[in-house]
């Protein structure tokens, strides 16, 4: 639960209508619309990777699962996982 709510509190404050209303700064005024429309437009593009990330993960768990316990191995889990991350985010994390 207090994942789950963390991640709702991340999205939140992330949020340009949330922002706009309630981020303010120390005078009262809140954050200038043309500042927050260039964070947008430069970070938007890439919010996919966060969610491959995460998708990642339920995806390489729902294979180690489906693995015969016999071929379950360090070297097999860390091909398995390489393998998932190939194909969900297009490639290995650094």
């Amino acid at each position: 639960i207090i994942w789950g709510i963390g991640m709702f509190l991340d999205s939140l404050v992330g949020d340009a209508c949330w922002r706009a209303k309630y981020a303010q700064d120390l005078g009262g005024n809140p954050i200038p619309f043309a500042i927050l429309e260039e964070e947008i437009n430069s970070t938007h593009p890439f919010e996919v990777f966060k969610l491959r990330a995460m998708l990642a993960v339920s995806y390489f768990e729902k294979a180690l699962y489906e693995l015969p316990e016999e071929k379950v191995t360090a070297e097999k889990i860390q091909s398995l996982a390489d393998e998932i991350e190939s194909k969900i985010q297009g490639g290995l994390s650094p």
